[in-house]
């Protein structure tokens, strides 16, 4: 007896799953933060993870992203980096960034520059005031002396004409022409130059000028008897002295104007004399000589 037996063949159903339609052939990081050893992602807006995403997807790493760049991720970056021609540094910085951008038609890295914020300093500018005693000088030909006194704030050292100086004080300087004076200070918030002072020099050198007058006249005279109206002018003097006889001498101011008694009878000559000097020694003299014939002429000496 013969059996047949037919074989039915056997339906496997397919499990179901998702399917990605745009499937990507790896990962296009764009990385905007220089890596490198023990950067994290907490610090690196999670730029760590997605350059490990890169390596494992490139076969340069074989373990998940865990957001920590350590030993393995440094290791890949090196062997990345050796394969495209880059010195094997580990350091992933703009080089490294750019390359890893180009990849599959990635482009360009973009590199953000960040400017420094600029810190304002809070330490003020020395302040200095310079001042001068005596600030005019009169002086007979040789060099005068005056002190330069300066006070300061927020200064460490002063200096002048190469001399370096406290934050405050005084000087002596010789002076034998008119000179502007300055002071600079320095201290942590910078320098400063002081206020200019001017000393003004002045030379006493110039002979004193004298012109003396009877009766408004400069002569010849003929006496009267009586008074006869002395007057004087000078320029340049501190002091002038009379001399000629018992009315007309002694000290006399350096500009003036008496009533003088020269009727006296005299013989021979009568010299009237008006001497003004300065301090330094300097002296000019004016005269007015009585003959006889009581005539008064008159004669100026410098």
């Amino acid at each position: 007896m013969l059996f047949s037996i037919a074989v039915l063949p056997t339906l496997v159903l397919a499990a179901p799953s998702d399917i990605d339609p745009s499937p990507q052939s790896s990962v296009c990081p764009s990385l905007q933060n220089n890596l490198r050893y023990q950067s994290r992602d907490a610090y690196t807006n999670g730029e760590v993870s997605t350059l490990q995403d890169f390596l494992q997807s490139q076969g340069y790493l074989n373990s998940e992203p865990t957001g920590y760049f350590g030993l393995l991720t440094f290791q890949a970056v090196k062997n990345f980096q050796n394969a495209n021609g880059i010195s094997p540094t580990g350091y992933v910085g703009p080089i490294t960034r750019a390359k890893i951008a180009s990849m599959n038609n990635c482009g360009t890295a973009t590199i953000t520059p960040v400017s420094p914020t600029p810190v304002q300093s809070s330490i003020s500018a020395p302040t200095v005031y310079l001042g001068a005693n005596p600030t005019t000088i009169v002086s007979d030909g040789k060099p005068g002396t005056i002190t330069l006194y300066w006070s300061s704030t927020n200064a460490t050292s002063c200096g002048f004409e190469r001399q370096v100086l406290p934050t405050s004080g005084s000087m002596t300087v010789l002076l034998s022409s008119t000179t502007t004076y300055t002071i600079s200070c320095t201290g942590p918030g910078g320098s400063t130059t002081s206020n200019p002072v001017t000393v003004i020099f002045k030379s006493s050198q110039n002979l004193p000028a004298v012109d003396l007058k009877i009766n408004n006249s400069d002569g010849p005279l003929t006496k009267s008897s009586g008074y006869s109206t002395f007057s004087w002018i000078s320029a340049n003097a501190d002091y002038c002295t009379a001399s000629g006889d018992s009315y007309w001498s002694g000290s006399k101011s350096t500009s003036g104007s008496e009533s003088i008694w020269t009727g006296n009878q005299k013989t021979g000559v009568t010299t009237y004399q008006l001497t003004c000097g300065t301090s330094s020694g300097k002296v000019n003299s004016a005269f007015v000589q009585l003959p006889r014939g009581f005539q008064i002429s008159f004669s100026d000496v410098s």
